[in-house]
């Protein structure tokens, strides 16, 4: 049993490699066709190519490992079906649970994957991708400057509004900075025509400050040159943190999403959505599993194409529907964790539905009010 179990699971593991190795292949060529253009008029920073390729691999390995296992368990089962290898383990006695247990295990294995990828580098792939596309875009002598900057200091109730922000020498344009209470009220607010972080604190220049009375009327207004802000230590690399969408960002940044108060309810459902979505999603490749074992051990050396065509089908079907519920989620149509839980536990219910038989075991169905002999 230990050399059949053997034979199956290296069969498998040759068949995943292939289809893994194959469909990052073709995914590489289409996003190179797409970046091309940028990579020669960037020749001269060949490093950021190999970087952006770095940044992609997680994002294609969370996309593409559960299709290379459904293919690749689809391709085992129909070759020994077709050999009739299937046929003659039934027929010494070997039950289809321990076929199975190979293609389980490396389903297993897949997963483990998956929650290594979505709760490290795969989650914020995306958001790293643009980064280094945008820096390629840039031109020279122009990197580390960011435009129509926003940042809000929620410990210290500041918000920065900043046309123009350097971080590598500090420096900063077009600002304006308002500071309120505990209950929203604005205090103060500065005008400057520029900025200079001075390693602790920011001074301005050209500046207009105005202080604010209980009712939100302009209490005071000064001009300065020169108007120093020793206590305001907001580091210029901390403030150009783009605010990457929900679906850019890892698990560290979705629970400082979700922690600051008085964010918008489409923001919240979004980041909920998405913080949920990276602990069920890697549950798919067992689920593509589910559906692939009944698909390969059903259909016969005359069907394989009609099983090639339904897993194909299958696998359209399960991402048009996720995506579908993922949306409503974001749009606060469904509670996040439903959105999620309902498209995965549904495929996987109709999954083990289809392999139960196969093990022997049928669920009787019974209809209301009709007797059952």
């Amino acid at each position: 049993m230990k050399i059949l179990l053997r034979y199956l699971f290296i069969s498998l593991l040759k068949a995943f490699v292939f289809c893994l190795f194959a469909c990052l292949l073709i995914r590489f060529i289409v996003d190179l066709f797409g970046s091309v253009d940028e990579f020669i008029q960037n020749r001269d920073r060949f490093s950021l190519v190999v970087q952006y390729y770095e940044a992609l691999f997680p994002g294609m390995l969370l996309l593409l490992l559960p299709i290379a296992l459904l293919f690749a368990t689809l391709y085992t089962l129909l070759d020994m079906n077709r050999t009739s290898q299937l046929v003659a383990m039934q027929a010494c006695g070997v039950h289809i649970g321990t076929i199975f247990i190979p293609f389980l295990t490396l389903g297993v294995l897949c997963t483990g994957v998956l929650y290594f990828l979505t709760l490290g580098p795969g989650a914020a792939a995306q958001a790293r991708q643009n980064e280094i596309m945008a820096e390629m875009r840039s031109k020279p002598g122009t990197t580390g400057l960011y435009h129509a900057q926003v940042f809000r200091n929620h410990e210290a109730r500041r918000t920065w509004y900043l046309e123009t922000l350097s971080v590598a020498d500090g420096t900063a344009s077009g600002v304006d900075v308002c500071e309120q209470d505990e209950t929203g009220h604005d205090l103060r607010e500065v005008f400057a025509h520029d900025a200079v972080w001075t390693g602790d604190s920011w001074n301005f220049s050209d500046a207009m400050v105005e202080t604010f009375d209980d009712q939100g009327n302009v209490a005071t207004r000064q001009i300065y040159d020169h108007f120093p802000a020793p206590d305001w230590n907001d580091v210029p690399a901390e403030m150009v943190q783009v605010v990457h969408k929900p679906d850019e960002m890892g698990m560290a940044e979705l629970r400082q999403a979700l922690a600051q108060p008085g964010q918008a309810p489409v923001l919240v459902s979004q980041y909920q959505t998405q913080f949920y979505y990276l602990f069920v999603y890697p549950w798919s490749a067992l689920v593509l599993l589910l559906f692939a074992l009944p698909q390969g051990l059903q259909y016969g050396r005359r069907h394989v194409g009609a099983g090639v065509f339904n897993a194909i089908f299958l696998l359209l079907a399960f991402y048009c529907v996720w995506f579908f519920f993922i949306a409503m989620g974001q749009g606060g149509r469904l509670p996040a964790l439903a959105s999620v839980l309902i498209p995965m536990g549904a495929f996987a219910a109709a999954g083990v539905l289809q392999i139960l038989p196969l093990l022997g075991i049928r669920i009787p169905l019974r209809l209301p009010g009709v007797a059952v002999n």
